[in-house]
């Protein structure tokens, strides 16, 4: 996987993470300030959206969480580069084998949610889920 690619999952999956450990249930992300800094210290290139995405109104909603991902994406990698890294193959298959381990690790957890880098870690090393 490219690194363009790569930092377009990681992306993704920062705004999973998001929800997966921090939003409560007035549906509010409710992230303490050392999880921030732990973030910003093991990927300083996801904080540009790690704070897009404190400051939605409602981080529930997909659709806004979305757009700040494109627009944080597109900021750094520019347009052009986001087109051939959301149509590559290879992002396309890492994000269903992500998506589908965010349901397993929603049904059965695997890891302590509470770090990013080591809930990535621990998607990085998981077997590829069978298909549903």
């Amino acid at each position: 996987m490219t690194p363009d690619c790569r930092f377009m999952l990681s992306a993704l999956a920062l705004e999973q993470w998001l929800r997966f450990a921090w939003l409560d249930e007035q549906e509010r992300i409710a992230m303490p300030e050392s999880a921030r800094a732990d973030t910003a210290a093991c990927f300083p290139e996801l904080i540009p959206l790690l704070d897009l995405l404190l400051t939605l109104e409602n981080p529930a909603d997909g659709d806004a969480a979305r757009a700040a991902i494109l627009t944080a994406a597109e900021n750094r990698l520019g347009h052009e580069t986001l087109v051939a890294v959301l149509d590559d193959p290879d992002f396309q298959a890492a994000l269903r084998r992500f998506f589908g381990w965010v349901q397993d690790e929603a049904e059965t957890p695997t890891c302590n949610p509470g770090r990013f880098a080591d809930w990535w870690k621990a998607f990085l090393q998981a077997p590829t889920p069978e298909v549903r």
